[in-house]
């Protein structure tokens, strides 16, 4: 048994090119008779069968002599024709694996160029949808909604950035994209642009190694979609910027009919009394569990990682996706990149047969060296998702022992027992994402004036920049974005996902504010600590102040700061603390130089202080 582990653990699935030679393997221990189909171009029909072979481990093997590059390949298994679901190319919509030489798929320089080192630990995170970026006309971009649109230079509305220059000048150390690997639930072959109704976010996955094409100039074209986000990729990098992919490995789109079912029935799948179990509320669990279904994931990280020199990966429903895989996963990709940011969501949609133990749910991540999104400070912050409800930021200051805790990386006010986090590391700090209402169409929901809009987004991203942890937020909402009030936007047309760019230029002096927020973050260098004890050693909140003001001291490396939050709606006199006879304020939404002896805190307003 160990042999046969070793060498299914070692073994190399899928196609391995060569101008000589191409070999393809596939795992299927319950088949007898697996027959190769190969196709000279994307769409003829006409097609060469090979027998493959079996091997003692269950293996299927057969290697066509000669140089196969831009053919097109299949498995047929009895009736049903599947694609590799090791593919990482493929024609339009997933019908056919291509056989392409990686090294032809590689843009000028792209190999050589430098990965800019953007510390895992002191990640600035936006999250953002490829075609969202440039499908509005207000992004100038040529390529709308495209890889090459969406990392296209110079591009700008009214004079102000957009794109990729916006997001550098924003001053985010990691973009993170949602699914860009490939999915079902779009049409490749019509352009976002022309037909806006064709729009999803991409949980629907197909073909985890090969890149969707909906975002190529040339979607038939199995090279185009791999070449184009490769750019995307350098460009990003070139301009200082990590890049983080969303990865969906806990289901499939397809479930019966997918190919890991028609390859392998009933293995790459969790059953529940013979059926399908449902805890992604999407139709099946993929098997991390199974000694293939582990595999197929950890060969898959390490190949996006390597191919196309990614920084780090989001994991969806990340709980249904054992412990066991992450911590392997884990340990494979910082062999490639020590450095590689790796986080997830610690829930699910629905119950699920997994082991509890085994599930990644809040707490699970405590000292394993990853993040989880942190729901806690989110929900404080905000109130509910998608309701009226209202959190601290609209008023409800009874949250503010909630907020504490989430400024000190929800370590525990007191002490750590009982808590969820065990250090600042592993809370992705946010008060949106690309899931429910946007921020600011959650604020109009829960009643805020139309004018204290920009005060109290403002103020929720100082709470995330001036916060242990790791902040995250979605692409736009430095400038109030809205989606017209939808929640649940994963299929709506481009004109609810797409970035309204002119919104940035009617909403400039709030973009400002919060690029000079991310600026001074990074320049202070106090709000990444590591661990439980450098919080408990470097943090005092102050006492006896009305629930809408919060106030603490943080001591840095050669200077102490004191700094307060006015979440009120009336300007706040406070007595000069005990030992602070002079302060310099260094920050008052905005950045100031001026030595005080006496504290006084506008509405809506964030000040810091060095202690002199």
């Amino acid at each position: 048994m160990t042999e046969v582990k070793n060498y299914l653990d070692d073994i190399k699935l899928g196609l391995t090119y060569t101008p000589e030679k191409s070999t393809i393997r596939v795992w299927a221990p319950s088949q007898d008779n697996i027959i190769l189909c190969l196709y000279d171009t994307y769409n003829t029909q006409k097609r060469d069968e090979f027998e493959m072979k079996k091997n003692i481990y269950d293996v299927f093997e057969y290697s066509l002599e000669g140089d196969m590059e831009g053919k097109f390949y299949t498995f047929l298994i009895g009736n049903q024709e599947v694609v590799d679901p090791y593919a990482f190319a493929s024609s339009a919509n997933s019908k056919r694996a291509a056989v392409i030489d990686l090294e032809k798929s590689n843009p000028e320089g792209f190999k050589e160029h430098e990965i800019p080192f953007n510390d895992k630990d002191k990640a600035i995170i936006v999250e953002t949808h490829v075609a969202d970026i440039s499908i509005d006309v207000t992004s100038g971009a040529e390529n709308r909604g495209l890889f090459l649109g969406s990392s296209q230079e110079g591009t700008k509305y009214n004079n102000y950035s957009t794109g990729i220059d916006h997001f550098k000048d924003l001053g985010v150390t990691h973009v993170h994209l949602l699914p860009v690997t490939d999915y079902l639930t779009v049409n490749e072959l019509k352009p976002l642009s022309q037909y806006p109704d064709n729009y999803n976010w991409g949980y629907d996955q197909e073909l985890y190694n090969n890149i969707e094409g909906s975002f190529s100039t040339s979607p038939n074209d199995p090279y185009s979609r791999i070449r184009e986000f490769k750019t995307f990729i350098q460009r990003y990098h070139e301009n200082g910027m990590s890049i983080v992919l969303d990865v969906v490995y806990n289901h499939t789109f397809r479930s019966k009919d997918s190919p890991f079912n028609v390859i392998e029935p009933n293995y790459y799948y969790r059953l529940e009394n013979g059926y399908f179990s449902n805890g992604s509320g999407c139709g099946n669990e993929f098997a991390s569990d199974t000694q293939m279904g582990r595999k197929f994931i950890v060969d898959s990280l390490c190949y996006l990682a390597k191919e196309y020199k990614i920084d780090g990966f989001r994991f969806d429903l990340m709980a249904l996706t054992d412990i066991d895989t992450i911590m392997l996963a884990k340990e494979k990709l910082r062999e490639i990149n020590p450095n590689i940011l790796i986080y997830g969501e610690p829930w699910m949609a629905l119950s699920s047969p997994l082991a509890y133990e085994k599930q990644i749910v809040i707490g699970a991540q405590k000292d394993k060296g990853f993040a989880i999104f942190n729901p806690f400070f989110r929900d404080a912050i905000k109130g509910d998702n998608d309701g009226s409800e209202r959190g601290y930021i609209q008023g409800e200051y009874y949250y503010k022992k909630n907020i504490q805790n989430g400024i000190i990386g929800s370590v525990g006010l007191k002490n750590n027992k009982g808590e969820s986090f065990a250090n600042p590391l592993e809370s992705i700090n946010y008060f949106n994402a690309h899931d429910n209402l946007i921020f600011y169409d959650k604020l109009v929901k829960s009643d805020v004036k139309e004018s204290e809009i920009k005060d109290i987004t403002y103020m929720a991203f100082s709470l995330l920049m001036t916060s242990q942890g790791l902040p995250f937020f979605h692409s736009g909402n430095s400038f109030l974005r809205n989606k017209k009030g939808n929640h649940n936007s994963y299929n709506a047309p481009a004109d609810v996902n797409g970035i309204d760019w002119a919104l940035k230029e009617k909403n400039y002096d709030l973009f400002t504010k919060i690029k000079e927020l991310i600026s001074l973050r990074k320049e202070l260098g106090i709000f990444n600590l590591k661990t439980e004890n450098e919080v408990r050693e470097k943090i005092e909140f102050l006492n006896d102040l009305k629930d809408s003001l919060i106030a603490y001291t943080i001591k840095g490396e050669t200077d102490n700061y004191l700094i307060i939050h006015n979440f009120g709606n009336s300007s706040e006199e406070i007595p000069m603390f005990e030992d602070m006879d002079k302060l310099n304020l260094i920050w008052k939404n905005k950045r100031i130089d001026e030595t005080v002896t006496t504290i006084e805190i506008e509405k809506y307003t964030t000040n810091i202080y060095k202690i002199l």
